[in-house]
């Protein structure tokens, strides 16, 4: 793989800038179209440049590809950043409602504070288990976009009003015995969690329902007696607990072993988030890369400082 660093003695000339952007788009397989829309340039302007036949500022064009090959290059050679899934407390408590939730077809509730690895969590059950959907919800969805990206998630024709939709879903998916993950629940409004619930007594699939706190305030409804019926079906609610320092030992040793001893260093900064132990490592991985060192404890206290949580 080519390398390339600021560090190192680049000729800056656009000749050279061309050399160097021709055998980076064929290495990487980056279009011309793409790379002109990382700089702010059309795609003739650069399909001009790189023919040598560009009439405008020669070298203004080749700084910007200069600082575009920098930061890709920064990107591609620096050390993995995400973490490997390994299965601490959390992880383990999401795990078994969704296998109940899936082998007894019923609904099941994950609740968990931001932070705790439900998401997580979620995409890797739905990557280890064939015929799991991972849905995820936006913001204050409605019946409409709910029913039509649902329906591309099972690689449906999403075109449709909610009713035909629905209908389509449950032809789909009666008798399969197949468990849908919908995280970020409790983005979904009274509607659509009605929806989900006529959905389960339909087709005998399997629900999860994992979210924040409010998922559950959301579920009973502002009288209880308006969302009783999906209330009432729940099988059982799990809470996630909070990362511990021996399940951030875990997965740092996962990731490389002498990693493990920077556990409490990481806890202390993140608490029991697993999302601003995320952040945190992410940030002291790109600093250490940058510096052209190994991961130390001073380097944490610096990515640390920087965090917002």
């Amino acid at each position: 793989m080519t390398s390339y660093k600021k560090t190192e003695s680049v000729d800056l000339s656009p000749e050279a800038i061309r050399t160097r952007l021709t055998a980076f788009m064929n290495e990487h397989g980056r279009s011309a179209a793409e790379v002109a829309r990382s700089i702010g340039k059309s795609g003739s302007v650069l399909s001009q440049w790189l023919q040598d036949k560009y009439t405008g500022d020669n070298d203004a064009v080749a700084a910007l590809i200069d600082s575009y090959l920098t930061a890709e290059y920064a990107r591609i050679l620096k050390p993995e950043n995400d973490f490997p899934f390994v299965m601490i407390p959390p992880a383990e408590d999401y795990f078994n409602a969704a296998n109940i939730a899936h082998s007894e077809r019923a609904i099941n509730v994950v609740i968990a504070h931001s932070g705790r690895g439900k998401t997580w969590a979620g995409r890797n059950y739905a990557k280890l288990n064939p015929g799991v959907v991972f849905f995820e919800s936006r913001v204050d969805e409605k019946p409409q976009s709910f029913f039509s990206r649902l329906c591309q998630q099972f690689k449906l024709p999403s075109d449709g009003t909610p009713p035909k939709l629905e209908d389509l879903l449950i032809d789909t998916l009666h008798g399969t015995g197949r468990l849908l993950i919908i995280d970020e629940a409790e983005q979904l409004n009274g509607q659509c969690l009605e929806r989900v619930r006529r959905l389960w007594d339909m087709t005998g699939i399997g629900v999860l329902l994992a979210g924040m706190p409010r998922l559950f305030e959301n579920m009973k409804g502002r009288r209880r007696e308006s969302q009783e019926q999906i209330y009432s079906r729940v099988l059982g609610a799990f809470e996630l607990p909070e990362a511990r320092v021996e399940d951030f030992a875990a997965i740092l040793a996962a990731v490389k072993p002498e990693y493990e001893e920077f556990a409490d260093e990481f806890h202390q900064g993140a608490g029991g988030s697993l999302r601003s132990f995320s952040n945190i490592y992410r940030i002291a991985r790109t600093i250490a890369y940058k510096n052209d060192t190994e991961l130390s404890r001073g380097i944490i206290r610096k990515a640390k400082s920087s965090i917002i949580l």
